[in-house]
């Protein structure tokens, strides 16, 4: 078998996919029909994101980070390196501007502000009809996420499709036109809900609703200036009129509950009493609770809530819990989104990376890692240049390995060692 037969067989699967049993049992249902996900995704855009201080702060805080990585355009050579490509490539160029709407840092905030909203990430290639390039992606969009579809082929396609329906449109994309980038989902059914991701908000909701309701509890406090109450006649052998009561409440309205009117005194000619039948925020708790609920959210996204604190966390608490959040939570996004963008070339035109070394968190360790590397001899001054994510130099003397010239052998010295270890005062034993 030559080299290209091969590489054919290789290529070439060499079982049937009728004979997947987990396919069989999943997916035999839906050839042609559209999966549906039992959850409302669009709760979690507006509920969640666009409602709540807390969400959009969290989600805020990780999609601005990840968005700061230096992402970037590579070629690999023969040793395994990565070797970053000039500004001008073709895949540099379209990671610096997707699209006519989105610059690079826009469009990866966008990227994982869907995924942690929604759980998903649809990225729609347009490519290039004709040209050098054809085939290639032209530009790159982010679909919506919470208003894609994803249409069934069978046992032996799961994903024939995708279907975005907005307002009254919609289209169909082909399985080649999407980048599909998700999390883990464990819901697996015959309805196809474990091919679409998992939103962190999902294991969130019960605590993003109590958020949102803690806080629109303390909203009403605020504005009806206090503890919600009935008025009553005080004497009970003469109750108000109907009448009596409408006049009442307009009084109320107008002169006592709301912002403006809060601690204002109004006077009345009528008998009456005050019932108490609310609890204060205080009493309730709401602030202590919206602060819980913040944590319990922080938790979801895995963000340490010590970065969200403004008490008197040391200094050093918070600088470890910045650095502990580049680590578990931003690295492994940025891996993610990578991946799914080297998904849209092919390799001939190189890979995609990212560099977080310019990154504060990361710098933090500078003067220990120059303390080390000043130790090791065995690298070159142009390779310690390259480790601290600094400009290498052009001088030859810089790719050189420099020995330290202190240290000998013990058989080239003429130091005797006997009398070394003779007036050497040891520990008390």
């Amino acid at each position: 078998m030559n080299l290209f037969q091969k590489a054919i067989s290789w290529l070439t699967p060499n079982y049937s996919a009728d004979a997947n049993k987990l396919f069989q049992s999943i997916y035999s249902y839906f050839n042609g029909r559209f999966f549906t996900y039992n959850t409302n995704k669009e709760t979690f855009v507006r509920n969640g994101y666009q409602e709540n201080v807390s969400v959009y702060s969290i989600i805020r805080l990780i999609s601005g980070k990840v968005a700061a990585a230096r992402v970037y355009g590579a070629t690999m050579n023969a040793k395994g390196e990565t070797i970053p490509q000039s500004k001008d490539s073709y895949l540099n160029k379209i990671l610096k501007r997707p699209n006519e709407m989105d610059r690079g840092s826009q469009f990866i905030e966008g990227l994982v502000s869907w995924l942690l909203i929604t759980g998903d990430i649809y990225i729609y290639k347009l490519t290039y009809q004709t040209g050098a390039n054809k085939g290639r992606p032209a530009k790159l969009y982010t679909l919506p996420s919470q208003y894609v579809q994803i249409m069934g082929g069978g046992v032996n396609e799961p994903v024939a499709g995708y279907r975005l329906m907005l307002g009254n449109q919609t289209v169909e994309f082909a399985p080649d036109e999407i980048i599909h980038i998700k999390y883990f989902n464990p819901n697996y059914d015959v309805s196809g809900s474990q091919l679409y991701g998992q939103s962190p908000l999902l294991a969130a909701l019960k605590t993003m609703q109590s958020s949102n309701e803690a806080v629109n509890a303390k909203i009403k406090a605020f504005i009806n200036g206090g503890v919600a109450g009935l008025i009553t006649g005080d004497n009970p052998q003469m109750p108000l009129s109907v009448e009596e009561v409408a006049q009442l409440n307009q009084v109320l309205a107008s002169r006592v509950t709301g912002t403006n009117n809060s601690h204002r005194i109004s006077g009345t000619n009528g008998s009456v009493k005050y019932q108490k039948i609310g609890e204060t925020p205080v009493d309730l708790q709401l602030l202590d609770s919206i602060a819980f609920d913040r944590n319990e959210l922080c938790i979801a996204f895995g963000v340490d809530p010590i970065i969200f604190s403004v008490d008197s966390a040391s200094y050093n608490n918070k600088k470890e819990a910045k650095k502990a959040f580049i680590n578990d939570v931003v690295v492994p996004i940025l891996n993610l989104i990578t991946e799914g963008l080297d998904e849209c070339f092919d390799d001939s035109v190189g890979i995609v990376e990212y560099s977080i070394a310019h990154f504060p968190e990361m710098q933090q360790d500078l003067g220990e890692m120059v303390k080390s590397l000043e130790m090791a001899w065995w690298f070159s001054p142009n390779q310690k240049l390259k480790m601290m994510n600094a400009k290498e130099s052009t001088d030859p003397l810089m790719d050189k390995i420099y020995i330290p010239s202190t240290l000998v052998p013990l058989d080239q010295t003429t130091l005797d060692l006997n009398d070394t270890l003779k007036n050497f005062d040891y520990p008390n034993e």
